[in-house]
Formats: structure tokens, C-alpha cells, sequence
């Protein structure tokens, strides 16, 4: 799926017209149109007012996969997964449990210098950072999933950040929807 997919699906979802959309975006309905089908890339004000509009936990990932490709989360849309709120809730809880012991394990490996890292120790640092990823992506669905409870995700990262902000991790200002 693409993001103009993406949008056209949260669009539909919220029973909205393309002309309801321009004139709330402030741009022309042929404009959304070519967004929806792919014939221009969806800039990034008019995917900022997507976001705050739909709060679409897909319209975040195809912009991210449009512009990391595979290094970003992947879409699972395979004929194994299964994206039912308590499936993906009981894979996010077996996935976080492999990242943490998977964690714990390495530890004893980060105090080294890189240079002094052997082989077989390396391989278990990058079976840490795959177990890492897999979390990361259990947790993307699980917090996709919220949804269904009327849960924003926009909220939650929105909270994330204020929070990262005042423990001083992350500047004001400096990620925005």
C-alpha cells in the first residue's frame, strides 16, 4: 500500500468526500485525487493533516516505509498473520519478553570496546538487535490495534514526546505529526 492508499482508506473509513477533504486541507480535489492514486506524492503538510484528522496508525507506517523502504516496519499483510487486538497483544508480549532476555544476555558484551568483540559475540549482539526490531514491530501493531477503543495514536506519541521532552532526552519542537 502506498500513502495515497493509505489516505483514501482513512478517508473512506471517516465516510468523507475528496471536495470535503480539499476544502479542510485548503487544496484542490483533483489534488487529493492524484494523492489517492499515486499520480503525485502526498506532500508532507497535506500527510500532517491526514495524520491529525484520521489519527491512522497505517497512514505513519506507509510514510515511513515510502521513505526508509524494508528498514522501516514491515507491512504484514501475509496469509499467516493474524492482526486480531489480542493476538497481536499476546505476540507484542512474547516478542518484548525475546528483546529483553536477548538484552539481558549482551550486556556483558557492550562494556567491551567494538574493537575487542569477538566473532561469536558480535553474532549474538546482532541476534540482540533482530529480537529488537521483531519487538519493535509487535509493538507497532499493538499499538495500531488501539484503535478499535478509540485510543489515538497520535496521542500516545504525542505524550511519548512531551514526556521525552521533559526529561530532557528530546527538545520541544523537534518531532511534530
Amino acid at each position: 500500500m502506498s500513502i495515497g492508499k493509505a489516505l483514501k482508506k482513512a478517508r473512506q473509513q471517516a465516510g468523507e468526500s475528496q471536495t470535503v477533504v480539499s476544502m479542510e486541507a485548503n487544496c484542490a480535489r483533483e489534488s487529493i485525487s492524484a494523492y489517492e492514486t499515486g499520480r503525485a506524492n502526498t506532500p508532507a503538510d497535506i500527510f500532517r493533516f491526514a495524520m491529525g484528522r484520521y489519527k491512522d496508525p497505517a497512514l505513519a507506517r506507509e510514510a515511513a516505509s515510502n521513505y526508509y523502504g524494508t528498514y522501516f516496519i514491515p507491512n504484514l499483510n501475509g496469509k499467516n498473520v493474524d492482526l486480531h487486538r489480542c493476538a497481536v497483544t499476546m505476540k507484542s508480549e512474547e516478542e518484548f519478553e525475546e528483546a529483553f532476555n536477548a538484552l539481558k544476555q549482551i550486556k556483558k558484551f557492550l562494556t567491551k570496546q567494538p574493537s575487542a568483540i569477538r566473532d561469536y559475540e558480535k553474532q549474538e549482539i546482532v541476534t540482540a538487535a533482530q529480537e529488537v526490531a521483531e519487538s519493535m514491530t509487535a509493538g507497532f501493531y499493538f499499538l495500531s490495534a488501539l484503535k478499535e477503543y478509540d485510543i489515538s495514536w497520535n496521542d500516545i506519541w504525542e505524550s511519548h514526546h512531551r514526556e521525552l521532552v521533559s526529561k530532557g532526552f528530546s527538545q520541544a519542537g523537534s518531532s511534530r505529526i
